[in-house]
């Protein structure tokens, strides 16, 4: 988790990028009143990612009904990695390359004991999608993940 907190977005792998856009969307339009699935599906259908918004918008929705804190996430804009989102993009960094064990554990942290698998599973839906996505072959920007899965 600490390998991303306020860390600049511009440094993290596309992958990465787009899952910070998609919780800050989400979470933007839902503090709107706004339809997510309206908001973000442009993108998501431009990424080749239409299969994985169902399951990503359960993950957001689920997280925001069961968080036993109060989640706070960056503006849309907003440059740097908050700590709320550093701690989702390491579970989905720990989905994506097959750490499910110790993403459980991290998600541990958000939910009450036996909450976290409806969340999990819908990001493990949702990782499964980028896999098969543009998103999951462009190069990484740094070293920060020299490996990741292959199709």
């Amino acid at each position: 988790m600490y390998q991303f907190v306020d860390r600049p977005v511009p440094s993290l792998d596309y992958a990465s990028r787009f899952f910070i856009w998609a919780m800050r969307g989400w979470v933007s339009a839902s503090s709107l009143g706004r339809c997510p699935c309206g908001t973000l599906g442009p993108v998501f259908l431009k990424w080749q990612m239409m299969d994985a918004l169902p399951d990503f918008t359960m993950a957001m929705a689920h997280l925001n009904a069961s968080a036993t804190q109060q989640l706070v996430f960056g503006q849309p804009c907003c440059g740097q990695v908050h700590e709320i989102e550093a701690v989702l993009l390491t579970i989905h960094q720990q989905i994506w390359h097959g750490d499910t064990n110790t993403a459980k554990a991290t998600a541990q942290q958000l939910f009450a004991p036996q909450s976290p698998s409806a969340f999990l599973i819908a990001m493990e839906r949702y990782c499964h999608h980028l896999l098969s996505s543009p998103l999951a072959h462009f190069q990484l920007p740094t070293s920060a993940s020299q490996s990741r899965p292959q199709k």
